[in-house]
This record gives structure tokens, C-alpha cells and sequence, in this order.
């Protein structure tokens, strides 16, 4: 029964398709932190070692605007990880409240120490640029 069912190369390529879309959707990462900056709240985002204090990254995120901040680290990916070391790199994405695609985005290397993130908010002051 079995060979009938992968007989063709249309079941073969069926079944190698669903496949790689279920180990690519278990590919993600777990230390995921996302930041708004409103009106009322402009935010600001710092990433620092908590045991010496050092500021790694600091982002004051435009009013209107949405920080997506991953941290990646050795055994973070995979429906059943767990992860036993400190984010080694960090992609971060900047884009308007609501909108997918990013302004501005990069990707930095960690000190693979345990890193802490820190929330200050900025004076109302600012007004939204559209």
C-alpha cells in the first residue's frame, strides 16, 4: 500500500514540501520582545549586561513606530528547544505601527553573557511624523 501512495512525483514532491514547511515553522526563536512608541509614550529601548552595566545597543524608537528586538542563541531553534547558553546575536527591526515591512533593521553580535533589556520613556514633547 505504501509504495502506491509515493508512487508518482507529484505525492513525492507533496509530501517533501510538507515536510520543509513544518521544520521551517518550528525554526523561530523564542526571545522574541517587541517595543510601541506612542504620542503619549515614546519609548526607548537599551540592551545591556546586567553584571557590569554596559549599554551594548541603545534605539529611541520614532513616535508611530514598532521595535522588534530577537535574541538568538545557541539551541534556540526547534520545536523542542531549550536554551542553555545567552543570546549570541541580536536582529532588531524597525517599522510603522501596523505595518510589516521595516524602515530600518539590522543584526548585531552579543558578548554571549546574559544580556537585559531596558525601557525609559521619552518627554510627551514629540508629535507624530506621518
Amino acid at each position: 500500500m505504501l509504495p502506491m501512495l509515493f508512487s508518482n512525483a507529484r505525492s513525492i514532491k507533496a509530501v517533501l514540501l510538507a515536510l520543509a514547511l513544518m521544520l521551517t515553522a518550528c525554526a523561530a526563536s523564542y526571545d522574541k520582545q517587541v517595543f510601541r512608541s506612542t504620542e503619549d509614550l515614546p519609548t526607548t529601548v537599551e540592551v545591556y549586561e546586567p553584571l557590569t552595566g554596559n549599554s551594548l545597543w541603545t534605539k529611541d524608537i520614532p513616535v508611530g513606530h514598532t521595535l522588534s528586538v530577537d535574541f538568538n542563541g545557541w539551541g534556540d531553534i526547534g520545536p523542542f528547544a531549550v536554551r542553555k547558553n545567552p543570546a549570541t546575536s541580536m536582529k532588531w527591526k524597525l517599522s510603522k505601527t501596523g505595518s510589516f515591512w521595516p524602515v530600518e533593521s539590522d543584526k548585531i553580535d552579543l558578548p554571549g553573557r546574559p544580556v537585559s533589556t531596558k525601557v525609559t520613556y521619552r518627554p510627551r514633547s514629540e508629535s507624530q511624523v506621518p
